[in-house]
């Protein structure tokens, strides 16, 4: 890549890379991860070689998959990227397959690949959207589609201010805090109507998978405490707002569910994930909530999760 490098803060993390990534803001100075990319040959859908930490799989189709040889890692994702990282976590090299898109990488790199170093330093990601509501914060965590980001914008949409989208970064060393992430909420399609909410609709663009990537007022705060986990349910059956507390085991496995990283099957990465979500589970609220889709007006919605987010404050 021929751009000049750019410092971009990404989740806690300096990462300094000549491909812009979309939606964080560059800077010059000091970095803790040096970004290379390069173009490589293409990338097929097996695992490399190595040993075997992680992989995901959806119809028998390869997702993304992590292995470890020689003191460093190569998470593959078939037909884009390799990105072999440092075993000092402190490099990482991007090899493109040559019919890639580069901004698709990026949406990698800032995503899956940022959350891989997390989860290997020991740090606590979930998949998770979470805004701050009166100086606290609450999260919705969960896989693809279960409307994370819509409930964030809806929510902004309100008045809350957003801490970060898709990726969100907690310190549970103490009393559990979520670490800011990009300034945007990456909405699919079908859930555009969410902008018609703000008083004064945020400027938004289209991003490279096909979403729309807006940027509603950002929290002021980089260490905004964490009041729950919201776990939703979205249904068209439901005429209201149904909150239930998981509680004990329990809400540790629903929260394990809900990690960035799926499919890990190395032992030790294994076992320090469930330590921190172990963590995690004894210090805040961790909460199902079926939400009424369709039928229901988003106001109704709205202010049965800003109750919440009172009540667990």
């Amino acid at each position: 890549m021929d751009d000049k490098p750019a410092v971009y803060r990404l989740h806690g993390l300096l990462l300094r890379s000549a491909l812009p990534l979309s939606g964080f803001v560059g800077s010059d100075g000091p970095h803790d991860v040096d970004v290379r990319w390069t173009l490589w040959k293409p990338v097929p859908a097996d695992p490399p070689p190595g040993r075997l930490v992680a992989a995901a799989f959806t119809s028998g189709r390869c997702l993304y998959a992590a292995t470890e040889e020689g003191g460093r890692w190569t998470l593959r994702v078939g037909g884009i990227c390799d990105f072999v990282i440092d075993g000092g976590l402190d490099a990482v090299e991007c090899r493109l397959d040559p019919g890639a898109d580069p901004a698709f990488a990026a949406v990698l790199l800032a995503g899956l690949v940022v959350t891989f170093l997390l989860n290997v330093a020991g740090e606590c990601v979930l998949h998770a959207s979470a805004v701050e509501i009166h100086g606290a914060a609450i999260a919705f965590a969960g896989p693809s589609g279960a409307g994370k980001s819509t409930l964030a914008a809806l929510l902004c949409g309100d008045g809350a201010r957003l801490i970060t989208d898709d990726v969100l970064r907690l310190n549970v060393g103490g009393r559990v805090v979520c670490v800011g992430g990009g300034p945007q909420i990456r909405l699919r399609p079908g859930s555009a109507w969410t902008l018609d909410e703000f008083a004064v609709r945020p400027p938004w663009t289209p991003t490279v998978d096909g979403r729309l990537a807006a940027s509603p007022p950002p929290s002021d705060g980089d260490d905004v405490p964490l009041s729950a986990v919201v776990l939703p349910k979205l249904s068209r059956e439901a005429s209201a707002v149904e909150l239930s507390t998981v509680r004990g085991a329990a809400s540790v496995m629903q929260l394990a569910a809900a990690c960035r990283i799926t499919g890990w099957c190395d032992p030790d990465l294994l076992r320090t994930n469930f330590s921190v979500l172990a963590q995690l589970a004894t210090r805040i609220e961790v909460i199902e909530a079926v939400i009424p889709w369709g039928q229901a007006s988003p106001r109704a919605t709205v202010g049965a999760l800003r109750a919440l987010a009172r009540s667990a404050t």
